[in-house]
């Protein structure tokens, strides 16, 4: 009967383990080194606690400005959010595969963008690519000699007009 009720808080001992290293132990050192004075490479740790105080008077307005706009970024998107989830949860009907993808879709946004940019940067012409040739870490011809390519460049530039 122990065995049962132990075994869950191990189960727990990875993910703590990696919350501890990754997000508090960096945030314990961003918060000695608040406490610090002294010039960059020569800081001295004294719990100068009057940093906080001179941060609030230099940059009062930004702070404020700062927790306003996440305040209302934070109440838009609950206002928005628990409404859609509810209507695809339980009123879409056949549209739920649609609603599903246009909640999805924009995340791919970055994924796409990314894909052209390399692109870019490793055209025939980019600096890059010349620079790659040049040292002989690029093969000769063409770095994106790739037929796939070819046909994904031309149906995004005629679909959507992304590129030139």
């Amino acid at each position: 009967m122990l065995r049962r009720r132990v075994i869950p808080y191990f189960l727990l001992g990875p993910g703590t383990f990696w919350l501890v290293l990754f997000f508090v132990v960096p945030l314990y050192y961003m918060f000695k080194l608040s406490l610090e004075t002294g010039v960059v490479g020569n800081l001295e740790f004294n719990w100068h606690w009057a940093n906080y105080s001179n941060v609030f008077d230099l940059y009062h307005t930004q702070l404020v400005r700062s927790f306003v706009y996440s305040g209302v970024a934070t109440l838009v998107a609950l206002l928005l959010a628990y409404p859609l989830a509810y209507t695809v949860a339980f009123k879409a009907g056949r549209f739920r595969t649609l609603l599903l993808f246009a909640v999805v879709a924009p995340f791919f946004t970055t994924y796409l963008i990314r894909t052209l940019a390399w692109e870019t940067i490793l055209s025939d012409g980019s600096p890059v690519t010349s620079f790659l040739h040049a040292v002989g870490l690029a093969p000769s011809g063409h770095v994106l000699a790739n037929k796939d390519l070819g046909v994904a460049r031309s149906f995004c530039a005629t679909k959507f007009g992304l590129l030139d």
